[in-house]
């Protein structure tokens, strides 16, 4: 259901519970004396229609007071108030819906409100409410007919694009109104960038090209050429007509028709297309034939008929559950858990332990997005286990857990029971007589702080909670049993130390205020660390200015940052009426800030369109730097940058031709020469889809008989789509030509023994350039399918298994002739094996693209022994890279027993990135014990058992200083990383992290034999200079001493070129100490629009910095950090500017 309010009505009577007071107020432009005449104004209650009055033209208002409201206010109250652009009576406005979700009415319609108006500014005065509006800008708009030519006095519907309701749901608004006589209407709006889809009614659709609406100005655009509207009409088969029932086309653009009571319909004003009829019944969809149409510019479809489908035979319906099963899981109401995992948990004597507790976790897709899951039980008297849960169609490999009184736990990996994996799995645990402990002392103003929490958190493959970060989390006592063991807490005695014990061996991260990683547990000793707290406030101050100068007051701004250059997170943050605002990080590091605006408040973030002003920062976040000035920002203006597409339609023949063309939402007439030019769009690349006038293919329905081929047969045309790249600055041009049309039937011959059910068919195709549609009866084993351009088609034939499943069986290419129906007969061959590997894999599209995980591999079984080569190596993990693959695709971990078990790892990646150098050749697997044993690299390989013996254990001790000085108790945190060189994608395996503590002292644990880079950080910020580490396996590695320089000063460098011409906006790239934390700052830094470029978080010392792409370098000198509030020190910098 559609509500149609009038903009800016007059307020209606209401019926309340107490008088209303009375508003009196007065409006004017932000900035000005002038009145805001013709606006309107929501004052306290945004959506409420009663409320809102129009500004007259001397600026006043009187507002009606909400129940409750007591008016006036006293001087410099701030009142909440809206200001909607348009002016009163020239529109009538029309809520509807905007994909994907539907909106009931009434929020439909707060939607629309809350989208057109404009939060202001409001504050008494001397019992008047003043209120500054931004000023809205004026749109003409010149609107033509499919033949070029102005429609005068026409009435006319418009569409905004979305971008303004975005922030308060699926939502859009329809202005009705009329053309002048010059074929012209007049919009307003808020400064930004819009654009507008025009329906003249009886005549076609068209659109705007995107344009910048400014305040105070007025703005003249006009539509393309309109797109001649077509029409559907029919009927419905008998036992289909009834009350209710209505037509809805898919893609969908416009309402639902309704039908007769005779079942008679007629779609009109629909947009060229192909499209797909079906029949609703309120909510439901009704059991008919589905048509698809194809209908040409200004064609009409008559004499359509939507037939009815049979009841589905019980084969079918059983087919289909089988089918919905194996994609979505058995998980209904009645259905009941089943066996998932089993086996038995012993101690290394091979003697069963009863009373371990056994957990399970995994997360499985329901429907919307993947869901945790974490089941327990215990072991009987013989050690037994058993868990059991429902049967999933998408779900995680299994991590178990199992862990007995006075033993440390072990960590295992099982497949997964899904409707592709349709069987238990078969999973015995041995769990170690000991494990690791680990003592955590917390120190507080270098003094033993008693009773502070500590937590220890697994880091790499032993920690079961990376990975299912991303599903929604569960609840219940499982989950609390099992984080209690994966991530113990303990509190520090009164000597200020907190004792862990029975813990896995592997590597850790602790917790308590401060933090401290690469913490190394093995058996048999103790692993030590000391966290020194300090207050820690991770908070940034900004003064947002415009390029002129003036602050950026009272409203939000679009906010990106993250480290290392790169820009991965968005929000906004709020301005003060100062233009201050701020922005908590989630920890210390130099973090890139970017902050982008409009003149006029804005409702949607991120700002991805131009135009905007951008203002970008680094901004070092550390407790070392204590209270910092506001950083300030001043916004440099980045205008849209488009470009425009020329598309020429062509028929069959070649020539120039009469129709339309379209892409995303945009739809245009061609003239006489079949061209049509399409102007300020942004760059990227376009699906551009052409439709001819004239005939087009017959209707194809999915009930009713099949088509004989003289129905088919005639001199049918369609233009496939085609992909065109669209770069600003430049002219695109594009090509369609129609292609004649033809069809394929035939019969599906089954093999010996099978039936014409037991197979299907459809056609191979690219819906974006040309969909064909298909039938396929399994009755008889008739196909027919269509329609396709004149050339090969590609068939694709399939057997369908007991379980659901489908697997291919043939894939024959049929020569389609043109005008013709070519007949064929089809002879499935054998089925297509079942690919293991495609059955374990999983494919999910997020908002960072699509990531794969491989599931676990198919491996011998694999026994990883300590050095002696006779013990087993407990908690030993190994990880997988196969060729072709610059990620590792599985990981595995060892119990006691040394056994390996396997879980795949989700990769991400774009499959058209660059092949990387040092790709393995053949697949690998680094084997390691971290903390403790390097890596040993063996091939992965099927067959029999095999064993893998660890290497002995290798460790490097050293120290850092901090500006000459030992470390000193400030919160920060300083992270030591060994870096291993020259083994391509595998030194990412062998590298280790580790963190210094207060003393400055750092131990690098588990080394791997080879060469190692080794630098320190600060938190996150400054860096030492990298030393290189030869390790060889039969000798100690010698102490490393690390510097890193004290924090520095803030520097504005001035770049100028020989001439003292300032180098304005410009690329520079800043000389950074090479090794592991090279990528601490971004890869090349901007100067702004004079030449200027502030740099906070720069070490003390000497610098060099050269314009990028170029040899030259110039140094300057960077003073120590004041340690307080500072201005940034001037420097001037000559380069020369590369001649191009």
């Amino acid at each position: 259901m559609l509500v149609t309010f009038a903009l800016l009505l007059a307020i209606p009577a209401v019926a309340v519970d107490e008088p209303l007071g009375t508003i009196e107020g007065v409006a004017r432009f932000a900035g000005t004396d002038r009145p805001a005449a013709g606006l309107t104004l929501h004052v306290i209650e945004q959506t409420d229609p009663r409320f809102a009055v129009v500004v007259d033209g001397q600026g006043r208002f009187r507002s009606p007071a909400p129940s409750g409201w007591s008016v006036p206010q006293p001087d410099g109250v701030a009142t909440p108030c809206w200001a909607v652009a348009e002016p009163a009576g020239r529109w009538q406005v029309e809520p509807i819906d905007s994909p994907p979700f539907p909106l009931p009415p009434e929020p439909l319609r707060q939607s629309v409100a809350q989208g057109l108006a404009r939060h202001v500014k409001a504050s008494w005065k001397k019992g008047i409410l003043r209120v500054e509006c931004p000023e809205p800008g004026e749109v003409d708009v010149l609107v033509r007919g499919p033949d070029g030519k102005p429609l005068p006095d026409r009435p006319v519907r418009v569409v905004p694009d979305a971008a303004a309701f975005q922030s308060f749901g699926p939502a859009n608004a329809r202005f009705a109104g009329r053309t002048d006589a010059a074929g012209r209407f007049r919009m307003r709006w808020f400064e930004g960038t819009r654009q507008l889809w025009v329906t003249v009614p009886g005549e076609g659709s068209g659109s705007s090209p995107m344009f910048e609406v400014a305040a105070g100005k007025t703005v003249t655009v006009e539509t393309s050429p309109l797109a001649r509207f077509g029409s559907i009409a029919g009927r419905l088969a008998p036992k289909l007509a009834g009350p209710g029932v209505n037509v809805v086309l898919d893609p969908k653009t416009q309402k639902p028709t309704p039908c007769d009571e005779d079942g008679r319909f007629e779609v009109r004003e629909i947009p060229p297309g192909r499209y797909v009829l079906r029949l609703t019944k309120g909510n439901e969809g009704v059991r008919a034939g589905q048509v698809t149409v194809w209908v040409a510019p200004g064609g009409k479809v008559e004499g359509l008929v939507v037939d009815e489908i049979p009841p589905p035979t019980p084969e079918e319906v059983e087919q289909q559950k089988k089918l919905l099963q194996h994609l979505n899981g058995r998980r209904g109401k009645n259905d009941k858990d089943e066996l998932w995992v089993e086996g038995t948990v012993r101690d290394t004597s091979g003697r069963p332990l009863a009373g371990a507790d056994v957990f399970v976790r995994t997360a499985f897709h329901g429907g919307m997005r993947m869901y945790e899951d974490v089941r327990q039980a215990s072991t009987d008297a013989r050690g037994h286990y058993a868990i059991s849960g429902p049967v999933h169609g998408f779900v995680e490999g299994l991590v178990v857990v199992a862990k007995a009184k006075g033993r440390p736990p072990a960590v295992a990996n099982a497949e997964a029971r899904s409707t592709r994996n349709d069987r238990p799995s078969k999973l015995d645990l041995t769990l170690a007589d000991s494990g690791g402990s680990a003592s955590v002392t917390v120190l507080k103003d270098d003094k033993p702080l008693s009773g502070a929490n500590v937590r220890l958190e697994a880091e790499g493959g032993a920690n079961i909670h990376f990975g299912f970060g991303w599903a929604s989390g569960t609840e219940g006592p499982a989950l609390a049993a099992l984080d209690a063991i994966l991530g113990p807490t303990a509190a520090t005695d009164r000597d200020g130390v907190a004792h862990f014990g029975d813990l896995l061996p592997g590597l850790y991260a602790a917790y308590a205020h401060a933090e401290a990683h690469g913490v190394a547990v093995s058996p048999g000793r103790e692993a030590k660390v000391t966290l020194a707290t300090a207050p820690v406030e991770h908070v940034a101050r900004f003064l947002v200015v415009r390029p002129d100068g003036r602050p950026v007051t009272d409203q939000d701004v679009s906010l990106q940052f993250g480290r290392g250059g790169q820009t991965n997170w968005s929000s906004s943050m709020k301005l003060n009426g100062e233009g201050a605002g701020e922005r908590s990080f989630e920890s210390a590091g130099l973090w890139t800030v970017v902050v982008r605006f409009r003149d006029a408040p804005i409702n949607s973030f991120p700002i991805h369109e131009a135009p905007y002003d951008e203002a970008e920062a680094l901004v070092p976040v550390s407790p070392t730097l204590g209270a910092v000035e506001p950083i300030r920002l001043v916004g440099v203006r980045r205008e849209r940058q488009t470009g425009s597409l020329l598309v020429r339609l062509l028929d069959v023949d070649g020539r120039p031709a009469r129709g339309v063309v379209g892409f995303d939402g945009s739809i245009s007439s061609t003239d006489e020469r079949g061209e049509i030019r399409f102007k300020g769009l942004p760059g990227r690349k376009l699906f551009v889809a052409g439709h001819l006038n004239g005939p087009t293919p017959p209707p194809w329905s999915t009930a009713g008989p099949m088509p004989a081929d003289d129905a088919l047969r005639g001199r049918f045309a369609l233009v496939p789509a085609a992909e065109v790249a669209v770069v600003p600055g430049r002219e695109a041009t594009l090509e369609l030509r129609a292609r004649p049309l033809g069809y394929v039937r035939g019969t599906l011959k089954p093999a010996d023994g099978r039936w014409a059910a037991d197979y299907g068919v459809f056609p191979q195709y690219d819906r974006r350039v040309l969909e064909p549609s298909w039938r396929y009866d399994p009755a008889t084993g008739d196909f027919l399918a269509g329609p396709f351009p004149s050339g090969p088609a590609t068939l694709q034939l399939f057997e369908k298994m007991p379980d659901g499943t489908q697997r291919n069986c043939g894939r024959p290419v049929v020569e389609v002739v043109a005008g013709e129906v070519v007949h064929v007969e089809l002879k499935p061959g054998e089925p297509e094996a079942a690919d293991r590997s495609a059955a374990k894999r999983q494919t999910m599209l997020g908002m960072g693209g699509i990531t794969v995980n491989p599931g676990a591999p198919e491996a011998a079984p694999l026994t990883v022994f300590l050095p002696d080569g006779t013990t087993p190596a407990f908690a030993a993990q190994a990880i997988l890279y196969e060729p072709g693959q610059e990620q590792p695709t599985a990981h595995g971990i060892s119990d006691a027993s040394g056994h390996l078990t396997w879980r795949g790892m989700w990769r991400f990646g774009n499959a058209d990135d660059p092949p990387k150098a040092g790709l393995v050749e053949k697949p690998t697997l680094v084997v390691s014990l971290p903390g403790r044993h390097g890596a040993a690299i063996v091939p992965l390989e099927e067959g029999a058992a095999r064993r893998v013996v660890l290497p002995p254990t290798i460790e490097a001790e050293g120290t850092v200083k901090l500006g000459g000085r030992a470390p000193r108790v400030d919160g920060s945190l300083v992270r030591v990383v060994a870096a291993h060189q020259g083994r391509g994608v595998l030194d990412a395996a062998l590298g280790f992290a580790t963190t210094a503590g207060p003393d400055g002292r750092f131990t690098l644990a588990g080394l791997t034999p080879g060469r190692y880079l080794v630098q320190a950080a600060r938190d996150g910020i400054w860096a030492s200079k990298a030393v290189e580490l030869q390790v060889e396996s039969d000798k100690v590695p010698p102490p490393l001493a690390l510097e890193i320089p004290a924090p520095g000063e803030s520097v504005t460098l001035e770049f100028v070129d020989h001439a003292g011409r300032p180098l304005a906006g410009e690329s520079f790239t800043l000389a950074r100490p090479q090794g592991p934390f090279a990528s601490l700052w971004p890869a090349t830094l901007r100067a702004d629009a004079s030449g200027r470029l502030t740099l906070r978080g720069l070490e003390a010392g000497p610098h060099s910095v050269s314009i990028s792409g170029t040899t030259e370098a110039a140094t300057f000198q960077v003073g120590e950090a004041p340690g307080r509030p500072a201005q940034a020190a001037v420097k001037r910098v000559i380069l020369q500017r590369p001649v191009p």
